[in-house]
C-alpha cells in the first residue's frame, strides 16, 4: 500500500515539475537569457542547416583480395624490370594481403630449386628479395 501511494506521489510530483519547467518557474530567468521562442527560433535554423549538407559518403569496403598461387607470385616477380625488390614493392604489385604473401614467399625461398633468395641491402638496411637467375 504504502508502494503504490509513494509511486502515485512520485507521479504527480514529476507531472508538477514538468509543468513547472516549461512554464519557466523551475528556475530564476536571467535577464541575459534569451526567451524560449528565440531558443527555438535559433534550433530550427541550426537543424535546417544540418540537413542541407550533405552527409558523407559510405565508406567504400576493400576489395576481397584474391586467393594467390605461387604462380601468380611468379608471374607477378616477372613483370618486375629489377632482380631485386623489397616485400613491400611486390605486395603492393600484387596488392595481397601480408599472411597469405608472406607464406607463398617462404614456400618459393625454401624450394628444392629456389628461384629466389633473401638478400641484405646494406644501403637501405633491409631485407630484399633477389631472383636466382639459371
Amino acid at each position: 500500500m504504502q508502494i503504490s501511494a509513494a509511486l502515485e506521489q512520485t507521479a504527480k510530483m514529476r507531472t508538477s515539475l514538468f509543468n513547472r519547467a516549461l512554464s519557466g518557474k523551475l528556475v530564476e530567468q536571467r535577464r541575459s537569457d534569451e526567451p524560449a521562442n528565440e531558443l527555438l527560433a535559433r534550433i530550427r535554423l541550426e537543424r535546417e542547416k544540418r540537413q542541407q549538407i550533405p552527409k558523407n559518403p559510405k565508406i567504400q569496403r576493400k576489395a576481397k583480395m584474391k586467393k594467390l598461387s605461387s604462380e601468380d607470385v611468379l608471374k607477378a616477380i616477372s613483370k618486375l624490370q629489377q632482380d631485386r625488390f623489397s616485400f613491400d614493392e611486390l605486395s603492393a604489385l600484387l596488392q595481397a594481403d601480408y599472411d597469405p604473401l608472406k607464406e607463398i614467399i617462404f614456400e618459393l625461398l625454401g624450394a628444392p630449386k629456389p628461384t629466389l633468395r633473401q638478400v641484405f641491402d646494406p644501403k637501405a638496411k633491409t631485407m630484399q628479395i633477389q631472383r636466382i637467375k639459371s
